[in-house]
């Protein structure tokens, strides 16, 4: 990603998935399971299993939403302004699981430690 650990913010650096890593499915897959597991969430909503990734730079969170339309999936993608801040969610609700099987997707479940 042409984004450098110590040179600033990824929303400063405006942060993006290369298109040789969106051109190849393999990559694609590889490059979601890193982004979910750092800026990603898994967790329950009325007895149904999501997975959401949050973020600050808009062109990162659209790229996410396309890399998962890319493998087969249908994620929604929103917007949320909090002041001068705004947030840009990808959510899948539906088919969820396959995603985290597709993926090998682990994320620590700190209340069972």
């Amino acid at each position: 990603m042409p984004w450098h650990v110590g040179k600033g913010s990824k929303f400063f650096q405006n942060a993006r998935v290369p298109l040789w890593i969106r051109k190849s499915k393999t990559y694609t897959r590889s490059c979601l399971r890193g982004l979910l597991q750092t800026d990603g969430s898994i967790y329950e909503d009325r007895g149904y299993l999501m997975v959401n990734f949050s973020n600050n730079t808009k062109i990162l969170a659209e790229d996410v939403y396309a890399m998962l339309n890319i493998i087969g999936f249908s994620p929604t993608f929103t917007e949320t302004s909090a002041g001068c801040n705004t947030k840009y969610t990808v959510r899948l609700a539906r088919n969820a699981r396959s995603l985290i099987e597709s993926i090998s997707l682990q994320k620590n479940n700190h209340e069972n430690e």
